[in-house]
């Protein structure tokens, strides 16, 4: 789309309710125009229309918004083909295997939770419907990317500098071209301690009833218990079998 068709006010009012985040709850006036990088001025006429309109609140000169905001992600989530389905088959297969597992959609360079049912096992990140994760260094990122067109992954690649979140991390574009193919041939990708140590994922894709992909179920694990190639044998065919189920339904 070109800028020229952009509601440059309704950007910024995106932008400002972007910048409140669980680090940053409740915030001033001056913080979410530094943050968003506008005036003052601007920050505080798009903040009261957010009052007015029920997504925020004033609480004395800070400011925080309410669970109406909430119904902007409803909008989305209840239109997700297949989502009640997603949380009825994961939880079966969380039941089954013990382990936390999570359907993702990838949203430009980051994938992002839509359904997720957590196993009563201690794990150190936490996440949630709506987290985000970058989508290079994570097994649902990754699946999803090797069923992108090479010129979209090109383009999320380009200029791009890996960060390096644990000793495992890969940070070579290259190598990362070659995990992509990788996983395209074999249907799936497992990310083994590169976003956290001792964290473990295995990813399938979701497909729609058009045969294509459009998100990618996930059980993470912790390698204290569960290295790598007990987690392919014991986790992959449930999880195939998970998608394949969803292909299913959805089709019904």
């Amino acid at each position: 789309m070109e800028r020229r068709d952009q509601v440059q006010s309704f950007v910024r009012g995106l932008r400002v309710i972007r910048s409140f985040s669980a680090d940053r709850p409740v915030m001033a006036l001056s913080e979410v125009a530094e943050e968003v990088g506008l005036t003052r001025a601007a920050a505080r006429r798009l903040l009261l229309t957010l009052v007015d309109e029920g997504f925020a609140r004033m609480e004395g000169k800070r400011f925080r918004l309410t669970p109406r905001i909430l119904d902007l992600g409803y909008a989305y989530l209840s239109s997700v083909e297949a989502l009640d389905e997603a949380q009825t088959v994961l939880a079966e297969l969380a039941t089954e295997i013990g382990e936390s597992c999570s359907m993702s959609v990838l949203e430009g360079d980051e994938v992002v939770y839509v359904a997720r049912v957590t196993a009563s096992r201690l794990m150190t990140l936490s996440l949630r419907v709506g987290s985000r994760l970058p989508a290079f260094h994570t097994s649902t990122g990754r699946v999803m990317l090797a069923y992108s067109s090479p010129d979209r992954v090109e383009k999320l690649m380009s200029g791009r500098e890996f960060a390096a979140y644990t000793p495992k991390t890969v940070t070579s574009a290259s190598e990362i071209w070659g995990i992509l193919r990788r996983a395209r041939q074999q249907g799936w990708c497992l990310c083994d301690e590169e976003l956290e140590v001792g964290l473990i994922s295995l990813a399938v894709p979701v497909y729609d009833r058009g045969g294509c992909v459009t998100a990618a179920l996930n059980v993470s694990s912790h390698t204290s218990r569960t290295p790598a190639s007990d987690l392919l044998q014991r986790a992959l065919p449930r999880l195939q079998s998970a998608a394949e189920q969803l292909v299913s339904r959805s089709r019904a």
